[in-house]
């Protein structure tokens, strides 16, 4: 039950403190841009560069998550 709480208040939060660094004139939006691993120009290539990339920042925010839950923990 605690970490559902804590779970629901880190998904209140986070967009807030996302929001709060923009400034006037920058693009809210949020771009990815493909990592090159293919570098072939075919459009195969360019779909494995963009799911390469999905694949690797999912990775990196669940990695995120796990350490902060660790914290959280001690």
């Amino acid at each position: 039950m605690k970490r559902l709480v804590l779970i629901c208040g880190l998904l209140v939060l986070l967009p807030v403190q996302a929001y709060a660094q923009a400034t006037i004139g920058t693009d809210n939006v949020f771009n990815i841009q493909p990592i090159t691993f293919l570098t072939t120009g075919t459009p195969e290539a360019d779909v494995f560069n963009y799911f390469f990339t999905l694949e690797i920042f999912c990775g990196m925010i669940a990695l995120f998550i796990r350490v902060c839950l660790r914290v959280m923990r001690l």
